[in-house]
């Protein structure tokens, strides 16, 4: 990490330098601490933010505090919905650059990332930005399945396949930056990480040897893993397990019949219901604003793309009045209109890029395959 730039200790919030610095050693810092180095990545990285300048402009930029609290220690712990009731796009300024890519969405207590309507929807843009090659070798390894259908497989699976619990998240601490797989990515009776699975599943794709089985249980683990990384709160641990133990009480909506709404719920589900699209009609508006503004894919890095959504989730799912970086608070947190808005934008962005970029792994895996 470059000198000046912090990510933990009193006073100083993560990226930020003691003294108030100006919007490109912000984004200096920033991009240095992801271990952005080579030519190519600090482009693809530069226009990438240029991009989320321009997509969302009504999105609040997150600019640097000096009284930020003094980040915690790590202690590990899950984040998956499990009870009943689970870069963002910056606007010009470039503070808002430590949070570059968060997309959220969410409102039912689902067990995977972005609930069934959120995995639709990002396989419907990827169907949209899919080559015919791709397609074509796709529609061949699932047969008669639908690819639509296919993106919740994996969730639907998950009980029976113990072994794949980990896969669809990993637990990168909240007062850290990227992605460590010493330490976020453990082997376990349950699987290790999303991240070391989606690396897997795109082996076993590049391999023609193996059986058409494997690589389409491969390509039916990737469909859905790749929606599941962009879902914020499945790539940090903040001691609350993804946000499952932060109950919360949404402003200007009834709260739910039975039980008690959560913080992961809201970003799974609960802010995608709250457009009021049916799955059809919410997939064309996204695929029409991605043709209309084309989001950079950049290098298919599945390590990068894990710290970049828990940017996300520390700057925008996190942004809630009471927060403590060690640990939920006690008491339910009031979300507010502004801060609900912010998130239905943020998960608009997040599920466009989780479709561009499974239709950018798919067209270079099955491009590789022809040649």
């Amino acid at each position: 990490m470059p000198e000046g730039c912090v990510v933990g200790g009193a006073g100083t919030a993560r990226g930020q330098t003691t003294e108030q610095t100006t919007s490109v050693t912000r984004a200096s810092c920033y991009i240095e601490s992801l271990g952005v180095v080579s030519v190519a990545q600090r482009q693809s990285t530069g226009l990438w933010l240029r991009w989320l300048g321009v997509r969302f402009p009504s999105l609040t930029p997150i600019s640097f505090s000096t009284s930020s609290s003094e980040l915690p220690p790590h202690t590990g712990r899950r984040h998956e919905t499990e009870d009943s009731g689970g870069h963002m796009r910056a606007s010009r300024v470039v503070p808002v650059l430590v949070v570059l890519c968060l997309w959220p969405g969410v409102w039912s207590g689902q067990l995977g990332a972005w609930g069934v309507e959120g995995h639709h929807l990002i396989a419907r843009i990827a169907l949209s930005q899919m080559t015919p090659d791709a397609t074509r070798a796709v529609q061949d390894l699932l047969g008669t399945e639908d690819f639509v259908a296919c993106s919740t497989w994996a969730d639907e699976v998950r009980p029976q396949r113990p072994e794949t619990y980990n896969w669809h998240f990993v637990d990168i601490p909240y007062d850290q930056y990227a992605y460590n797989a010493g330490r976020d990515c453990p082997s376990s009776a349950r699987g290790d990480c999303i991240v070391a699975e989606l690396d897997r599943t795109r082996q076993v794709l590049l391999d023609a040897t193996r059986a058409k089985d494997q690589q389409k249980e491969a390509l039916k683990f990737l469909i859905h893993f790749v929606g599941d990384l962009h879902q914020p709160l499945h790539a940090i641990d903040n001691h609350d397990r993804g946000g499952n133990d932060v109950h919360v009480l949404l402003v200007g909506h009834p709260p739910p019949a039975t039980g008690s709404l959560n913080l992961h719920t809201v970003w799974d589900t609960t802010l995608i219901s709250q457009r009021g699209l049916d799955e059809a009609a919410y997939a064309e508006r996204l695929i029409q604003e991605v043709r209309a503004h084309p989001l950079p894919v950049g290098l298919i890095d599945f390590a990068q793309w894990a710290g970049d959504t828990h940017q996300i989730a520390v700057q925008y799912a996190y942004a809630y009045a009471g927060f403590s970086p060690t640990g939920p608070p006690a008491n339910p947190v009031e979300l507010g209109t502004e801060y609900q808005a912010q998130g239905q934008l943020a998960v608009d962005h997040q599920l466009e890029l989780a479709g561009v970029r499974l239709a950018a792994i798919l067209n270079g895996l099955f491009a590789k395959r022809t040649e």
